[in-house]
């Protein structure tokens, strides 16, 4: 797909969007998404985007894959054919790596717009700044007959904290957000803790966690006390044995007495 403005670009649907629903899933359509949560009453978030639900695609097509429902097009890991194909993942991405991270001008040209693309790069604004990213859904899209389980998870992992950071202009974008977060990562971790980049997913999954149960600099559990609280009694449901269940469980104490007292003065 080639774009004449960079406008469009900043704007294009990832390809594991599209791709994610056309995987030939074992379990029936009702089976899988009689394990996605239900929908629940969303506030706006503190910069002023709606909030994305449990229903999203990436979150959904990484749960489906958790919930034991097998891809014939998901290789598995641990034979020596989908070895190689990790290693040919492994040394293609890390070159694009090298090319990522990189604060870049605009506007730009569209043979700018098409070179970026041709590499497996794509732009995404942080901070108001435009920066050059991995496009992971392109990367799955190119790879998907010869990806193996633990890459396909991982990638669509990646594209998500590339286009939806824990962060914007340093405020959290939803507490459920970050609730969908932990849980998909933490899952993944127990389930290949072997993983080439595990490391980095750790990294990720602790940022999440700190922000959800800590805040950061412009948004903090107590000032959004109805949606944490929501937030919190979801992972309790969605995650009873996560490792991270004690400091949820903490937040949550500290914001019950002024959940309380805030009802008390509105009754008054």
């Amino acid at each position: 797909m080639l774009f004449d403005s960079w406008e469009k670009a900043l704007t294009r649907t990832p390809l594991s969007h599209l791709k994610c629903r056309e995987q030939n899933l074992s379990a029936s359509k009702d089976e899988r998404l009689r394990h996605i949560p239900a929908e629940a009453p969303f506030s706006r978030e503190p910069c002023g985007n709606p909030n994305i639900s449990h229903g999203s695609p990436i979150f959904a097509c990484c749960l489906m894959l958790l919930t034991s429902c097998t891809s014939k097009n998901v290789l598995d890991p641990t034979t020596s054919v989908d070895r190689k194909n990790s290693v040919d993942i492994e040394q293609k991405l890390a070159k694009l790596e090298k090319l990522a991270a990189q604060k870049i001008a605009l506007p730009m040209s569209p043979e700018r717009m098409r070179q970026y693309e041709k590499q497996g790069l794509c732009i995404i604004l942080a901070e108001g700044d435009p920066y050059l990213y991995v496009d992971y859904a392109a990367l799955r899209f190119s790879m998907r007959n010869n990806l193996p389980k633990d890459w396909d998870m991982y990638l669509q992992i990646m594209d998500d904290e590339v286009r939806r950071p824990v962060m914007e202009d340093a405020a959290i974008r939803s507490f459920f957000d970050l609730e969908k977060r932990i849980f998909v990562i933490e899952n993944f971790l127990q389930q290949f803790p072997k993983f080439h980049k595990a490391d980095e997913l750790k990294k990720c999954l602790n940022l999440s966690v700190n922000a959800f149960t800590k805040g950061v600099d412009n948004t903090k559990p107590k000032d959004f006390i109805a949606e944490a609280l929501q937030a919190y009694g979801r992972f309790f449901v969605n995650s009873p044995n996560s490792a991270y269940k004690k400091q949820v469980e903490d937040a949550r104490n500290i914001l019950i007495p002024s959940e309380t007292q805030s009802r008390k003065s509105r009754i008054q």
